[in-house]
């Protein structure tokens, strides 16, 4: 099981979440990857043994702290990599969704964090011109 693997289940669970306490039902997970239901039982499985998310027969999942961890962080560094490319470069969203959803997983951390700073500057310097 990779580690992009394990990324993505986190962050369609804390995504399908939303603001609610609720379980995230195994239904809802199978239906945004278009698995089988047996194969997201087992993923979930996998997950709760890695102290990842806890499961609740016939309720759903929660993830844990070090889940939601996972589950943010992947976010946060999505969030900065399409804003470069559609603020920065100009990228259309929705290719810049797509491409950041490959780069999320695939660029170091040190990367994106240098990368963050970058669009922080941007932004702050079209806001600071834009008076």
């Amino acid at each position: 099981m990779s580690e992009e693997h394990i990324e993505m289940y986190l962050g369609v669970i804390y995504q399908l979440r939303g603001q609610t306490e609720d379980p995230v039902p195994l239904s809802k997970i199978t239906a945004a990857f278009g698995y089988s239901p047996m194969s997201t039982h087992q993923m979930i499985q996998k997950l709760e043994g890695m102290g990842l998310l806890h499961y609740q027969p016939y309720r759903g999942v929660f993830l844990t702290p070090e889940g939601e961890g996972v589950a943010a962080a992947l976010l946060r560094r999505h969030a900065v990599w399409e804003t470069f490319l559609i603020q920065l470069l100009e990228v259309p969203a929705d290719e810049a969704h797509a491409i950041a959803d490959r780069l999320e997983h695939a660029a170091p951390e040190k990367i994106t964090e240098r990368l963050a700073a970058v669009v922080e500057n941007h932004q702050t310097y079209l806001a600071s011109h834009s008076q």
